[in-house]
């Protein structure tokens, strides 16, 4: 029970600080997403996530760019929780 506790202020600590980076206003949304991409899983080395995000010299409102970080990340920790994924060959 006191690792689940201590585990779980871990990370409420981490997520209030990473709600909105200081890092989404001085790069932008790609380099935080892809930032939140190698820290996807540091407690299963050797696993990877494979973000793929165009660019582009616009902005989006800072709300904006607010809302889709936090769905990158929820989207990542799923993955590392719940997905069992192995890699996969892309279809283009």
């Amino acid at each position: 029970m006191r690792e689940l506790v201590v585990a779980t202020l871990q990370d409420v600590r981490r997520l209030a600080v990473e709600l909105r980076p200081k890092a989404l206003d001085d790069f932008g949304l790609v380099a935080c997403a892809r930032a939140a991409d190698r820290g996807a899983s540091p407690s299963r080395p050797g696993s990877a996530v494979d973000l793929e995000a165009a660019r582009s010299d616009e902005r989006l409102p800072a709300e904006v760019e607010t809302a889709l970080y936090r769905i990158v990340q929820e989207a990542l920790t799923n993955v590392v929780k719940h997905a069992q994924a192995q890699q996969r060959q892309r279809r283009r």
